[in-house]
This record gives structure tokens, sequence and C-alpha cells, in this order.
């Protein structure tokens, strides 16, 4: 089956999920964070909602930017 462009970035967004896990498993060594946690609660609302591209750009820029600013102030 066919499942497209977002299948596949879903598929992705599973294993980096699954990827997390390993390093954060008791003793955790990985703190996800506000802004990763930000994203993955995004892109799991886009997934559900199925919007259009559009939308889910609108939706996925608020995140990203967040996360954009957020490692720019802790590099400087």
């Amino acid at each position: 089956a066919f499942m497209g462009l977002g299948g596949d970035v879903g598929l992705a967004g599973a294993g980096a999920c699954l990827g997390f896990l390993c390093f954060n498993y008791p003793p955790a060594r990985v703190f996800m964070g506000d802004s990763g946690s930000l994203m993955l609660g995004a892109a799991i609302v886009l997934y559900a909602s199925g919007g259009g591209l559009g939308a889910s750009l609108a939706w996925i820029a608020v995140p990203l930017i967040d996360a954009v600013f957020v490692v720019f102030r802790r590099l400087r």
C-alpha cells in the first residue's frame, strides 16, 4: 500500500522515538525537554487531524521556530 510522504515521515518519527526510548530507559541519560515534547505533540496532532500541506506547515512552524530560538539562546 502506498502511504505517501506522510507515512515515511511518521515512520521516521516513530524510529526517532524508539531511539530516544533506548537512552531514556532508567537510569535516564537524555531529557527531551519542552521543545522536543512540543514538537512530538504537534506532529501527533497533525497526523491525527489529516490536514493539508499548508495547514501542516502552519502548525509545525510554531514548535520549529521555538526550537530554533532555544538553540540559539543556549549557544550564546
